[in-house]
């Protein structure tokens, strides 16, 4: 028996509890989702997320494959362990969000920006980043040494415990290194 497909349209989804549940597909566009609880929820089939917005939200463990985000918001979200493999993000933003412990592998970021997210003990593992701005952003002991980038910008962040800071295809601005 197959699992069902998420889907929504432009409705405002406040306070529900999707934990634990997996869906083969997501087709979920321009939807409000406030302060709901989607952790270790997976989406394991495809589909795509276009110009929702999540606030306060629990996305813990989220595993997402062959999904692509566009135009997505996120503020405030707990997003640590996710799990992203394949994924293709085109002008989503990030803020106030923490990812501490995920993993995404072979995800596409375009377009994007990072305000004051923390990837602590976070893993890119073979993915791409492009024409994205990080800002006032920490990274402990995260592994940015298999993503391939270009035009990326950080702007204020914090880099503590690296084992190789990413040089090519980047720049940095007032960003401090620690041990």
């Amino acid at each position: 028996m197959s699992a069902a497909d998420f889907t929504g349209r432009g409705a405002i989804i406040r306070g529900e509890d999707y934990r634990g549940r997996s869906f083969e597909r997501a087709d979920v566009r321009f939807c409000s989702f406030l302060e709901t609880n989607m952790a270790y929820m997976e989406v394991c089939g495809g589909g795509s997320f276009v110009g929702n917005g999540w606030e306060n939200c629990s996305l813990f463990a989220w595993k997402l494959s062959g999904v692509v985000m566009e135009m997505e918001r996120f503020q405030r979200c707990s997003m640590g362990g996710t799990g992203f493999a394949g994924l293709r993000m085109e002008g989503v933003r990030f803020r106030d969000c923490t990812f501490a412990g995920s993993v995404w592998t072979g995800t596409a970021v375009r377009g994007g920006a990072f305000e004051n997210c923390n990837f602590r003990g976070m893993r890119f593992a073979k993915g791409s980043i492009e024409k994205t701005t990080f800002q006032n952003c920490v990274f402990d002991r995260t592994d940015l040494s298999a993503v391939r980038m270009r035009r990326v910008r950080f702007c204020g962040c914090v880099f503590r415990n690296m084992e190789r800071m990413p040089e090519e295809g980047c720049g940095y601005k007032d960003c401090v290194v620690a041990r």
